[in-house]
């Protein structure tokens, strides 16, 4: 499975592929997977991997803090305005992408 981080790595990807007449190139896209992440479900999609993981309560408490504080700064801006997301994540946000694939 292959991320696309944002539409100049892709432009740069693609530009890196050797060329040849019968090249083919499939793209799979899942329309608004981003929009439909919970975040306050993957919060606990990510504790229950730590548990499953056997991860020392201390390290899973601060992965967890670090993950809500990643999904705190969950922001976009439109027209000069800051929005913040607080159910769902903003698309564009580098973390989105990760987060949805832990989703």
């Amino acid at each position: 499975m292959f991320n696309v981080r944002n539409t100049t790595t892709l432009i740069e990807d693609l530009t890196n592929i050797p060329f040849e007449q019968n090249l083919k190139l499939a793209s799979f896209d899942t329309d608004n997977m981003i929009f439909n992440v919970l975040i306050d479900e993957l919060l606990n999609i990510i504790n229950i991997m730590c548990d499953k993981h056997n991860m020392e309560d201390k390290r899973k408490q601060e992965v967890i803090k670090v993950s809500k504080l990643l999904t705190d700064q969950n922001y976009f801006i439109f027209q000069d305005a800051v929005y913040l997301q607080k159910e769902v994540f903003a698309m564009g946000v580098l973390t989105s992408s990760n987060f949805s694939e832990i989703y």
